[in-house]
This record gives structure tokens, sequence and C-alpha cells, in this order.
């Protein structure tokens, strides 16, 4: 795995960062087909084992969750 130089959760900034200059980043598959993105961005086929970097998941204020992401969510403070 490459060295951090840069530790984001917005995507805003992950996309100019890897448009801009020589970064990577790991992002969702949706954003790779994502209509704004598709010209310039480009999957890499890897495998990534135990990272020992932060993992997040963020959801919005005050907004309801379905079932099956607040049982996601429960499971993933639990681990």
């Amino acid at each position: 795995m490459p060295t951090v130089a840069v530790t984001s959760v917005s995507i805003a900034m992950r996309l100019s960062l890897i448009a801009g200059g020589s970064y990577i980043t790991m992002l969702s598959r949706t954003m790779l087909h994502h209509p704004t993105n598709a010209p310039w961005l480009r999957a890499l086929d890897i495998t990534v084992k135990d990272s020992q970097g932060a993992i997040a998941a963020l959801t919005l204020k005050r907004r309801w969750l379905p079932g099956p992401v607040g049982i996601f969510l429960k499971a993933f403070q639990d681990a």
C-alpha cells in the first residue's frame, strides 16, 4: 500500500486530489459510474487486505435509517 499523504472523508476533496495530482483513493463502485466522473475516473483491479487506516460510516442527522442499514451500522459498531 502507498504511504498515506492525506486523510479525508470528504469525497469532493478526494476527487479533487486525484483529479489534480498523483493521488489514489478508495471510493465506492457507484462513484466510478457517476456521470460526472466517468470521463476521467478509472478503477484499479486490486485486492485490499486488512487495512490499518480508519474506517467510517457516515449518516445524515435526523434521518430515518431503513432496517437493513441500522442492522449493518450496529454490526459495524460491534466489530
